[in-house]
C-alpha cells in the first residue's frame, strides 16, 4: 500500500513537471531594482513572453546576460508561479563619487568596482574622491585605501560620514578630508589605519564648539602623534 502511495506521488511530480515545461512563459517580475530600471533587466534577459517553455529557457545564461549590466553585482532567475518568472537583482551600491581630471565623473561602490556615472532615480549622499589618477586610469591600492576610510568613516557614525563631502589624495601621498559644512580641511596624512585617529576624530564632531555654527575652523590636523591639533580661523593651533 505504501508502495502504490509514493508511485503515485512519483507519478504526478512527473506530471506536474512536464505539464509546467509545456507552459509558455507568460510574465517576467524584476524584484530588487531600486537605481535600475526594470526594463533595462528585460532588455538583457531577453525572455520572449507567450513564446518559450520552461524548458526552453537556459536559466544559467539568462543571469550571465543580465550580469553584463554594470550596476547588476548579481541576478537569479526563478520560476513563479505557473507561467511567470522572477528575476531578482543585487544591485552594485556606490560607495563614493569619483572624479578622474580627463575621464569625468564616477561612480565606485565598496568592492571598489568602477561605475560610469549615470542619473537614476536613486539619489546617494556620497563623499567625492579625487586626486586618485594614474597613468592607466586609476591608482588602485591608492583607492582601496580609501574605500577603506569610507567604511571607518561610516563606522563611526552618520554624524561623521554625512558630514564629509571629499577624501582627497594629495600629490605627496597624503590623505586630505573636507568637511561638508565650511569646507573645512581635516589633514590624515598616510597613517590613517590608526583606530585611534578616527575615534579622536568621532569625539571632537560631537563637541559642542564643532556644533557651533559661529564658529570657524582653518583646518583640523591628526597627523602628529596621535593628537588632533584644530586651527580656529583667526586663531592658534589647539
Amino acid at each position: 500500500m505504501m508502495l502504490a502511495g509514493v508511485m503515485v506521488f512519483v507519478f504526478l511530480v512527473v506530471v506536474a513537471m512536464q505539464w509546467r515545461d509545456a507552459v509558455r512563459v507568460h510574465a517576467v517580475q524584476v524584484q530588487g531594482c531600486s537605481a535600475i530600471e526594470a526594463g533595462e533587466i528585460l532588455d538583457l534577459a531577453d525572455i520572449p513572453l507567450d513564446s518559450l517553455r520552461f524548458d526552453q529557457i537556459d536559466f544559467d545564461e539568462v543571469e550571465r546576460r543580465v550580469e553584463q549590466h554594470p550596476f547588476v553585482h548579481s541576478a537569479s532567475l526563478m520560476s513563479r508561479g505557473a507561467d511567470e518568472l522572477a528575476l531578482r537583482i543585487r544591485e552594485r551600491v556606490p560607495a563614493a563619487y569619483l572624479v578622474h581630471r580627463a575621464r569625468g565623473l564616477h561612480f565606485i561602490d565598496d568592492e571598489g568596482e568602477i561605475l560610469q556615472h549615470r542619473f537614476t532615480a536613486q539619489s546617494w549622499d556620497l563623499p567625492v574622491l579625487s586626486g586618485f589618477e594614474a597613468e592607466d586610469g586609476f591608482n588602485r591600492s591608492a583607492l582601496d585605501a580609501a574605500l577603506a576610510l569610507g567604511r571607518r568613516l561610516r563606522a563611526a557614525g552618520d554624524h561623521v560620514f554625512a558630514g564629509i563631502s571629499e577624501i582627497r589624495r594629495e600629490n605627496n601621498g597624503n590623505f586630505t578630508l573636507i568637511c561638508a559644512d565650511g569646507a573645512t580641511p581635516i589633514y590624515l596624512g598616510r597613517n590613517f589605519a590608526d583606530a585611534d585617529q578616527i575615534g579622536k576624530l568621532r569625539a571632537w564632531w560631537r563637541t559642542p564648539e564643532r556644533r557651533d555654527s559661529t564658529v570657524k575652523f582653518d583646518y583640523i590636523d591628526l597627523r602628529w602623534n596621535g593628537q588632533l591639533v584644530v586651527k580656529k580661523r583667526g586663531g592658534r593651533g589647539v
